[in-house]
């Protein structure tokens, strides 16, 4: 009976041995957080929502200047093109700059 009770004990003391050691793990985490809590926040800002609007914004970017260039053809590796964007479109990247400063300041 002694040897499955030291067996219990042995357990609990590896138990409360892990729990403070995931204290002072947690104490570590959260003086890092705090530490850099605005670089988090901008990542956390970056890879939610604005990123997603701006890499929807990119790629229809990226769809305007392709169709430029393919109906230009040939010509447009000769001589290069001019791109015309619509009031849309540079409304669009204004609000994507600006957003992009906002983060980086």
């Amino acid at each position: 009976m002694s040897g499955i009770l030291s067996e219990f004990a042995k357990i609990g003391t590896d138990i409360k041995n892990g729990i403070e050691l995931a204290a002072t793990d947690a104490e570590k985490a959260l003086a890092f957080i705090n530490a850099h809590k605005a670089t988090i926040e901008g990542l956390a800002g970056l890879a939610g929502p604005l990123a997603s609007t701006l890499t929807t914004n990119a790629l229809n970017l990226y769809d305007t200047l392709a169709a430029s260039v393919e109906s230009a053809g040939e010509s447009a590796a000769a001589n290069g093109i001019s791109v015309t964007l619509d009031q849309a479109t540079v409304k669009t990247i204004q609000a994507d700059i600006a957003a992009v400063k906002n983060f980086k300041a």
